[in-house]
This record gives C-alpha cells, sequence and structure tokens, in this order.
C-alpha cells in the first residue's frame, strides 16, 4: 500500500527538478544560507556573462565536468574542500547534485565564481531546457 503513494511523490519531485535551473534544483531541501548564496551569485554571473546560452540549465553533469576542468582552485584548496565535500556528502545518494553544491559554495567562499561562470560560458553548449544543452557544432 505504501508503495502506491510513494510513486507520485517521487514523480512529483522528479518533474519539480526537471523545471527549475540545474543549481537550484540540485540544493537540498532546506540549503543553508551560505549555499544559497553560492547558488544565487553563479546564477547571476550566468546571466550577466552569457544570458542567451541559459547555462543555468546545465545537466548535473555536465555542471560536475565543468567543475572538474576548472583550474581556479589552488591544489591545497582542491583537496580541502574534497575533502569536506566527502564529509558532507557522505551519507547523501544524490549523484552529482551534493557535490556540484558543496564546490559551488567552495567556489563562492574562494571569490572564484566569476571566473567560474566564464569558464561554463566558454563550454561550447547552449540550452533550450532543462539538461538539454547540445555542444555546438564546430
Amino acid at each position: 500500500m505504501a508503495r502506491l503513494f510513494a510513486r507520485p511523490r517521487v514523480t512529483a519531485v522528479v518533474l519539480a527538478l526537471g523545471l527549475a535551473p540545474a543549481a537550484f534544483a540540485q540544493m537540498p531541501d532546506k540549503p543553508s544560507p551560505h549555499l544559497r548564496a553560492a547558488v544565487t551569485d553563479y546564477d547571476a554571473e550566468l546571466a550577466r556573462q552569457c544570458p542567451a546560452k541559459r547555462l543555468d540549465l546545465l545537466s548535473p553533469a555536465d555542471l560536475s565536468h565543468a567543475i572538474e576542468t576548472f583550474d581556479g582552485l589552488s591544489a591545497a584548496e582542491q583537496e580541502t574542500e574534497q575533502t569536506v565535500m566527502s564529509k558532507a556528502c557522505a551519507q547523501t545518494i544524490a549523484g552529482f547534485s551534493c557535490s556540484n553544491m558543496q564546490m559551488l559554495l567552495a567556489l563562492h567562499q574562494n571569490h572564484q565564481t566569476p571566473a567560474f561562470a566564464a569558464h561554463v560560458c566558454a563550454l561550447p553548449k547552449t540550452c533550450t531546457a532543462q539538461s538539454v544543452c547540445p555542444s555546438a557544432k564546430p
């Protein structure tokens, strides 16, 4: 009987996540004010630097790839953030979402959000809907 009620709830969550911008969609149910500020700052930078590309709609995997290829943090900062991320996300079953949010927070705290947004804007992608961001043809 419980299974009948769980399915509509899961469907509603999936639909809600699919309609929200990528970064906000990946946020936990009750984000800290710091995390909310980091995501707001990131989305504002994308809107300022490359509004027509709508990269706020990147999929969690595409955002994760952008984070992995960003070289704005020193090796020591990256190591510290990996440790923080591992602890913060240890009990989370959320794919890329938790680690993406932790890295956006770290970039915000290290004043790297504008540089990271420029890195994301340089991606050869333009989004047309949530997680629908085909690469531009060369």
